[in-house]
């Protein structure tokens, strides 16, 4: 009887033990792997391939988020909140430092005024002196805008300085998310650093950005 005791103790063991490689098993990409990253995930729901859910901390949007990315747990310089007015966040890439490249998502929630929703799109879409390539898309009372941007530093100058995007390749995406009716909005900065020359799929890129845009819902 002791010794039939023992094998079933043992064999629980096992059962916890294996439990627990099943559960870290799981923690098989990079945003999973990460805790700060991991709280944000819905881990229970499933997601498009090659993305997580996300849920911001104050409760006021969920989204895509790419699974090979991390957020920086460092505050306040990359990660911030204010009540549920405000919440900021930046991700990188991992493996894109493999590449020699720096790779980065910067995620912004603003509770806006009234009437700020198209007045914010009117001074997106302004030419500014510079020539632009963007789209903007929507429906029911979403509004999507999407620029893509070439910036790169002049060492002559000493400074960025934007290219055509229309006649190079854009290494930096920026999207703005708004929910008309509630004023609710939300702006990713998406920007690919290289440290030699490399090559950019733009179409490419866009269809990552806008499979991130599209998927904000803001919780009213």
């Amino acid at each position: 009887m002791y010794r039939k005791w023992i094998e079933l103790g043992f064999i629980g063991i096992l059962l916890i033990g294996g439990g627990f490689v099943v559960k870290g098993m799981q923690y098989d990409t990079p945003a999973l792997k990460d805790s700060f990253t991991r709280d944000f995930i819905i881990q229970d729901k499933q997601a498009t391939e090659g993305f997580h859910l996300f849920e911001s901390k104050i409760g006021t949007y969920k989204m895509l988020f790419p699974s090979d990315f991390q957020l920086v747990s460092d505050s306040p310089e990359f990660y911030g909140r204010q009540g549920n007015s405000y919440e900021v966040w930046l991700a990188y890439a991992e493996l894109a430092r493999e590449e020699r490249k720096s790779v980065e998502i910067k995620g912004t929630f603003r509770l806006l005024g009234e009437g700020r929703v198209e007045e914010k799109l009117q001074i997106l879409k302004s030419e500014n002196g510079r020539t632009k390539d963007y789209e903007v898309d929507g429906y029911d009372n979403k509004l999507i805008f999407l620029e893509k941007i070439v910036k790169n530093y002049d060492s002559n100058k000493k400074r960025m300085v934007l290219g055509n995007p229309n006649k190079q390749d854009a290494n930096v995406y920026y999207g703005f998310v708004a929910d008309k009716t509630t004023n609710q909005s939300f702006e990713l900065d998406y920007t690919i650093r290289c440290q030699d020359d490399c090559s950019i799929d733009v179409e490419k890129e866009l269809n990552f950005m806008k499979t991130m845009l599209e998927s904000v819902e803001f919780y009213n």
